[in-house]
């Protein structure tokens, strides 16, 4: 179970000219940090007279999760909330330290383009000990972890709504395959998914990128596009995206022809750009705005 730890601290951390990142990464990447430019720094940066954010931790041996409330959050009334996944090397302040989530929804939520929110990010590099006592990380146990364990804590320690409506999914890179799956398995937790730059196919269990000794996944939990109209009718939105530079274009055409065949309605974004965040800024820029209306 969670055990309360402390309030995470709130940072703005801008430098006029240029978005730079904090050292974000852990397990794999711990000390790297990275500076990236982007076109409309208005979009993701703080602005006077923005929103306010705050955040909290919580943790358990192996896992932390990372809270964006909104300003907008009136607190005798229940909220939605999004459960947003970093990528696959990274953690769960990722999506504040480089992704700027909390900036882009500040101003979308003042500009009136987006609905408060909470946003909560956990680490989905989740480790596991084998029987030889090795510890490893299975990015699969996160399905069993954010519904049993972080979900009901967050909707005992906010006041957020708990049903399908209020809740959404979305992800980026690995966390848009977490998203696939776990949305996938229990639609009738999340009333929409985003997909950024990543896999409807599971494309990681039994590659070198699994730390699990086991084959190539089966994909059961693709077997709800099945039914293209109940699938249709099962979601409000269901969102993919990539860019148009990105190593694992084959991946999404590969899915784009299944959605397709099968036909799945979809919101489907291309953005110029690769496997970055300035990609994934525009994804969760874009999602936002559709999600919880």
């Amino acid at each position: 179970l969670f055990t309360w730890s402390a309030f995470l601290y709130i940072y703005r951390h801008v430098f006029w000219g240029d978005l730079i990142s904090f050292c974000i990464y852990g397990h794999y990447r711990q000390g790297v940090s990275e500076s990236q430019q982007t076109s409309d720094l208005s979009t993701y940066s703080f602005r006077d007279g923005g929103n306010d954010h705050s955040g909290c931790s919580s943790r358990t041996s192996c896992y932390l999760v990372m809270c964006y409330v909104a300003i907008g959050i009136v607190f005798y009334l229940l909220h939605p909330v999004l459960y947003l996944q970093h990528g696959h090397g990274e953690n769960e302040i990722g999506w504040t330290a480089s992704g700027k989530v909390n900036f882009i929804l500040d101003n979308l939520i003042a500009e009136k383009k987006a609905v408060p929110m909470v946003i909560v990010m956990s680490n989905g590099m989740v480790q596991t000990v084998t029987e030889e006592g090795e510890r490893i990380v299975d990015f699969k146990l996160l399905e069993n972890q954010l519904l049993t364990d972080i979900m009901p804590y967050i909707e005992k320690k906010f006041r957020v709504g708990r049903t399908k409506k209020m809740r959404a999914m979305a992800g980026l890179s690995m966390g848009s395959l977490q998203t696939s799956i776990i949305g996938f398995k229990h639609p009738e937790y999340f009333s929409s998914l985003g997909i950024f730059s990543g896999f409807v196919t599971d494309i990681i269990q039994g590659s070198p990128l699994d730390m699990v000794d086991r084959g190539t996944s089966e994909n059961k939990h693709m077997k709800i596009l099945d039914d293209a109209k109940v699938f249709n009718k099962t979601f409000d939105v269901y969102f993919r995206a990539m860019g148009d530079k990105d190593p694992f274009w084959e991946n999404f055409a590969h899915d784009d022809q299944i959605l397709n065949e099968k036909g799945i309605d979809q919101i489907r974004n291309v953005y110029p750009g690769a496997h970055d965040w300035n990609v994934w800024r525009m994804c969760i820029h874009d999602f936002a705005q559709l999600i919880f209306k």
